[in-house]
């Protein structure tokens, strides 16, 4: 998949804090999305997570020998 970006800024803290904190500050100074759900971003989103969504179903599905990583993982999670 490789469809990493570089991160423009680091954050390293407590994940329940530091989104609580995010979303408190959107809250009180925002005056709605940035960005809107009917947009090309979001469009373009949406076409890549299905594609994405495809690609792992495939490697779900293929259980040859050796084992990949999302086969071995949805045998243990429909074990438990």
């Amino acid at each position: 998949m490789n469809t990493n970006i570089k991160s423009a800024v680091c954050l390293v803290a407590d994940a329940k804090e530091a989104l609580n904190q995010l979303t408190t500050s959107y809250k009180t100074t925002s005056k709605g999305p940035i960005v809107q759900e009917s947009g090309p971003w979001w469009k373009s989103l949406k076409e890549s997570a299905a594609k994405n969504n495809n690609t792992v179903a495939k490697m779900i599905a293929d259980t040859s020998i050796p084992m990949n990583y999302y086969s071995t993982l949805k045998i243990i999670e429909d074990s438990v």
